[in-house]
């Protein structure tokens, strides 16, 4: 949502807007970036987390990052609109949007237990 503004201040060609709009660029960056290194390592167990964690965020940034020039380059040829990045970012964070509301709240779970499934405590029976 904020990626069109911020790029329509990129589009000016004035200093004072282009760093406007690299600000909010910026600031929403380090917002992403902020949570992502608390969060990966809260959904895998310890015995996979370093493993899983390089190829869950270094597969979809190589696929949908390295790869939005080329998807967005002939948009803007064909639709004439230099707008097509900000449309690219939305489209991105509403597609993340239901897999963010999905990651499991592991609050008070001990690192070690994260990513197995729960099973309930069994209570031996009394002895009599």
């Amino acid at each position: 949502m904020f990626s069109y503004p911020a790029l329509r201040l990129l589009e000016t060609g004035r200093r004072v807007p282009t760093f406007i709009g690299l600000a909010v660029l910026g600031f929403f960056l380090v917002c992403y970036l902020a949570v992502v290194g608390s969060t990966l390592p809260a959904l895998f167990n310890t015995k996979v987390r370093y493993g899983s964690m390089a190829i869950g965020y270094n597969v979809p940034t190589s696929l949908f990052g390295g790869t939005a020039p080329l998807m967005v380059t002939p948009l803007i040829d064909t639709t004439g609109n230099g707008l097509m990045p900000a449309y690219y970012l939305m489209d991105a964070a509403a597609i993340s949007l239901l897999p963010i509301l999905k990651i499991p709240e592991t609050a008070g779970v001990p690192m070690s237990g994260v990513g197995r499934p729960r099973v309930p405590a069994v209570r031996a029976a009394p002895s009599s």
